[in-house]
């Protein structure tokens, strides 16, 4: 299947992102407009690439996200793991946090940011397999009506279970449903042809939707969607459908001028190898990780066609 280059370009850009957020480097006002769309970014491009409407039966379904999610997520908390008890809490930033040992095992089968102590980013799996999850139990929904009642009752249960129980369920099933309204949105994009758009009216929607996400930074807060921290809900919604109108046409437009670009393609193509990394490399200074990103790509760039 040919892959659609804007799609690896905008998850590479939120590769980006998640790489400038976690560096202490960058002024606030950057790392909270990152924020504003960084996680809902990868829910809609997650959503628009779906092919869940062709795997049948929910039991064909189980299976294949078993393999593509469950066994990968299960894989990476083994190799984090290790690295945690043997390094990451004698010598790592996990020191003085007196974590007991058994505590993160506890977090791999709850799927829970506040208890993945040993490897945080790996959240988003649990939270990624929850989301398509739900998606699929409403996947035949097929009329516009029904699509609509499908997204407002989305946005209630997401804005409840925040108010009440903002990071206390399992497998980050109270981001989920906020989640899904960015994968929903993401999946009837596709209905959506702008093949035969002007570039200049792209480039101006880019522009409108770029200067509107700045001008509500002042009363925004960081988002942290992992911990389900999003200050206002619906400002939270409204920035984040914003900043993803900007960064998609934004990406498209890349993809018309540019054709290929290599890197940025194999960030979106092998990103969810990001959240293997264990917590102490991404909270190394600036200077190291930028270098060790740099000698990973240089060597990884002569496999990349």
């Amino acid at each position: 299947m040919q892959r659609t280059l804007w799609v690896d370009y905008a998850r590479g850009t939120a590769i980006i992102g998640v790489m400038v957020v976690h560096l202490s480097a960058f002024p606030n006002e950057l790392i909270k407009w990152i924020y504003t769309w960084l996680i809902p970014l990868f829910f809609f491009v997650a959503g628009y690439v779906n092919n869940i409407s062709q795997q049948g039966s929910f039991m064909v379904y189980i299976q294949h996200q078993t393999r593509r999610l469950l066994i990968p997520y299960l894989c990476f908390n083994c190799i984090n793991y290790i690295y945690w008890v043997y390094i990451g809490r004698n010598f790592g930033i996990s020191i003085d946090n007196n974590i007991e040992v058994w505590h993160p095992l506890i977090g791999i089968l709850y799927g829970n940011a506040s208890w993945l102590t040993h490897a945080v980013l790996l959240w988003f799996i649990p939270c990624l397999l929850t989301t398509e999850t739900l998606f699929f139990l409403i996947r035949k929904l097929s009329t516009r009506k029904q699509r609509l009642i499908t997204v407002i009752t989305t946005l209630s249960i997401g804005f409840l279970l925040y108010t009440t129980l903002p990071n206390q369920l399992p497998w980050s099933f109270a981001q989920a449903f906020t989640m899904l309204t960015f994968y929903l949105f993401g999946n009837l994009s596709k209905t959506i042809n702008i093949k035969n758009t002007a570039n200049l009216s792209l480039l101006s929607l880019v522009f409108i939707t770029t200067v509107l996400s700045i001008t509500f930074l002042p009363i925004l807060s960081i988002a942290n969607v992992a911990y389900n921290t999003l200050g206002n809900y619906w400002f939270f919604l409204m920035t984040s459908f914003i900043g993803i109108t900007s960064i998609t046409l934004s990406m498209i437009l890349i993809e018309r001028k540019f054709h290929n670009i290599k890197l940025l393609a194999f960030l979106g193509q092998k990103y969810i190898i990001h959240y293997v990394m264990p917590s102490d490399i991404i909270c190394l200074h600036k200077r190291f990780y930028m270098l060790y990103l740099k000698i990973t790509f240089r060597y990884l760039s002569q496999y990349i066609r």
